[in-house]
Order: C-alpha cells, then structure tokens, then sequence
C-alpha cells in the first residue's frame, strides 16, 4: 500500500503542467481513500473489541495521514475533488472488507483477541 502512494509522489513531484496535477490528484484520492478504508476497519475493530487489530491498524493509519497531510495543504480544485471523493469510498471498501475477511462472528460484541 506504501510503496503504491510513495510512487505517486515521486511522479507528482518531477515535472510540470497537467502531469503533476493528476499525479497529486491521484496522490490525494489513494491517499484519501486507503485512510477512510482503514478508518472503517478501525471503527469495526474497535466495536468488536481487537485490540492487536486496533493497534496495527492505527500504525497504518498514521502512515497514512503523513502522506495525506503532507499533498493536501496546497491542493487545486481537482486535486480537493480527488481527496473529497476518494474518503466516502474508502469508507464503505473498508467495512465491506473487513465484513467478508472477518465475518460477522467478530460483530458478536465478544472480544477475538
């Protein structure tokens, strides 16, 4: 997941014109999207009382927030609609996901972990 955002900050940041901004578009919607899909297991993980999950998940998110942070304060218009629309469905990826890996055993309310 790393190694795929890393990627697109080295292609955002050589060059000019169109090129760069489609690459930070892309920066921010991956960017914006792995977040709200990690977020989304985190909120699942939390619920269902997984503590090891809850941890390494928020590690993820960490990671995730420095390369977001680090694109969007000087983000255009498209790269802001890139960001704005890679969130929502980052979200509903991450609880679909983590509804079929982890099943629904883990909604019980009984800790896994």
């Amino acid at each position: 997941m790393f190694p795929v955002m890393a990627s697109f900050q080295v292609f955002s940041q050589t060059g000019s014109g169109y090129g760069v901004v489609m690459g930070n578009a892309a920066s921010l919607f991956f960017g914006s999207f792995f977040l709200a899909f990690m977020i989304g297991i985190q909120n699942l993980n939390i619920s269902s009382g997984r503590y090891i999950a809850v941890f390494l998940t928020s590690v993820m998110i960490s990671g995730l927030n420095l390369i977001v942070l680090k694109q969007a304060p000087n983000a255009s218009w498209i790269e802001m609609l890139a960001y704005v629309s890679g969130g929502p469905l980052g979200m509903v990826s991450g609880m679909w996901f983590h509804n079929r890996v982890v099943g629904q055993e883990a909604m019980s309310g009984e800790p896994n972990e």
